[in-house]
């Protein structure tokens, strides 16, 4: 019997638990209604739009372009600002021509002088070979007589001395006269540089 008692509630509680539900009242009915949303319509037009979205910020250049002057001077006039746009050829700004004339004149003056230093050369090869000629005289007399056993052996080395010396002279001379056209072409290279940087 012992055996049996928790079974036998456990068939009572289960007997009574369909019974409770039998005999409950059914639940009201609920009535669904269906939602009714207000709207308002409008016709549809077809049109093109683009968006647009305001930003802020800042546009810098990949490259750093790098502008200086050719000569240092006083700046007279600064025709653009930071940040504008330029085409190539453009005039940034103007330099005070004052502050360029020093090397216009400084140009003028060194061509001019290598023209005089042309002239005085060109002058004195004449002399110099008239010393080379009275000096390979000198020479030729010195050594006439030192074959004659009637010279001194310094005499003839000093007459050879100066033949040597004079035709060096004569030598550095003509090269001077040669070098002329290549001085000349590059001081008036000086001169035209000076000009179009004042221009």
């Amino acid at each position: 019997m012992r055996r049996l008692l928790p079974v036998l509630i456990l068939v009572l509680a289960a007997a009574g638990f369909l019974a409770l539900r039998a005999t409950r009242p059914a639940p009201p009915a609920v009535e669904t209604r269906e939602r009714v949303w207000r709207i308002e319509a409008e016709p549809l037009t077809a049109i093109a739009v683009n968006p647009t979205l305001v930003l802020y910020g800042r546009i810098e250049a990949p490259d750093r372009v790098r502008a200086a002057a050719p000569v240092g001077g006083r700046v007279l006039e600064v025709s653009v600002r930071d940040g504008d746009r330029v085409e190539a050829g453009t005039v940034l700004a103007r330099m005070d021509p004052r502050d360029l004339k020093p090397r216009i004149d400084q140009a003028t003056a060194e061509l001019e002088r290598e023209r005089i230093r042309h002239r005085h050369d060109q002058e004195a090869i004449a002399q110099e070979r008239t010393l080379l000629e009275l000096a390979e005289a000198k020479l030729a007399r010195f050594e006439r007589l030192k074959n004659a056993r009637l010279g001194a052996e310094s005499a003839f080395d000093q007459a050879r001395e100066d033949v040597a010396r004079v035709r060096l002279s004569l030598t550095q001379r003509r090269q001077a006269i040669a070098e002329h056209p290549a001085r000349l072409a590059q001081l008036q290279a000086r001169l035209a540089e000076a000009r179009r940087d004042a221009e």
